[in-house]
């Protein structure tokens, strides 16, 4: 089951103030959220209507498949601020590129 949207945007939140409150700063393009169990893309998505990029991983091709799809829907195939694997978030390190 997915996480409910207003928990969802309630972390995010909080974590957005955390990291404005540690930088001292209310700029968000530097923030980057990575979701290492991204399931529906529930957090990715609160992230990126705030303006964040983030990058999300699941070992469940079918989650992976669902963010996409959830994220294309909402934010637009061609966007560049996010990015979402199928693999074990234990063995990644945040990619550079772009492989929606």
């Amino acid at each position: 089951s997915s996480i409910n949207q207003n928990v969802a945007d309630i972390v995010i939140d909080m974590l957005m103030h955390m990291v404005q409150r540690r930088n001292d700063s209310s700029c968000t393009s530097e923030i980057k959220l990575l979701d290492p169990t991204c399931g529906s893309g529930t957090f990715l998505a609160c992230a990126l209507d705030r303006g964040i990029t983030v990058e999300g991983w699941d070992v469940k091709q079918a989650c992976v498949d669902g963010t996409k799809q959830n994220l294309e829907f909402f934010f637009g195939e061609s966007s560049l601020s996010w990015n979402v694997l199928s693999c074990n978030a234990a063995e990644v390190s945040s990619s550079d590129g772009d492989d929606h």
